[in-house]
């Protein structure tokens, strides 16, 4: 039972191929119902891991993965469909590329990986409901788009930014391997 969570999450991993292809292929609607299934998968793993204290380490490493790898699939199909945008993705790219890196070393140094913090969650959140937006009504007016894309960068910047004394924070406390 305890392993449910870490499921959910290998799950929504695997959801990432058939995303792709729906949203190349022109499938919004599809598109849209991987992400919201990919969204509420990230909410319920989460849940199950908290409610009963299913926290497992595997899983303070898959998840916040699982995100990356999501957000980043995401960010790449979106700057094949939307040019106009490109800016946006590529500032969502480049953190992201730097939190793995930050965990990736945070594994390979043993640091306690915190679990995710309500910042973090709010910006997922935002980024997941703003695709699914997008995706979802095409046509969206640019203003709002921009507006949406703005909101998303602030707040993953913003968590990015927080994240950082927690990570050093950590690194101070390192378990003995």
């Amino acid at each position: 039972m305890k392993n449910i969570p870490n499921i959910l999450t290998t799950f929504r991993i695997l959801l990432i191929p058939f995303y792709l292809i729906a949203v190349m292929n022109g499938q919004r609607i599809t598109a849209g119902v991987i992400l919201i299934i990919s969204g509420l998968t990230d909410l319920l793993d989460g849940f199950l891991a908290r409610r009963f204290n299913w926290i497992t380490d595997l899983g303070k490493l898959l998840d916040p993965l699982a995100d990356k790898l999501t957000q980043t699939a995401i960010s790449l199909s979106f700057i094949f469909l939307f040019k106009k945008y490109v800016f946006y993705f590529w500032v969502i790219l480049i953190k992201d590329a730097l939190l793995l890196l930050g965990s990736y070393y945070s594994y390979r140094k043993n640091i306690t990986i915190s679990s995710a913090q309500w910042f973090g969650k709010i910006a997922t959140f935002s980024f997941y409901i703003t695709m699914i937006c997008i995706i979802l009504i095409p046509n969206l007016s640019d203003v709002i788009k921009s507006s949406l894309l703005t909101l998303v960068v602030i707040l993953s910047i913003f968590a990015m930014v927080m994240y950082v004394p927690i990570f050093f924070t950590n690194a101070k406390t390192v378990k003995p391997s």
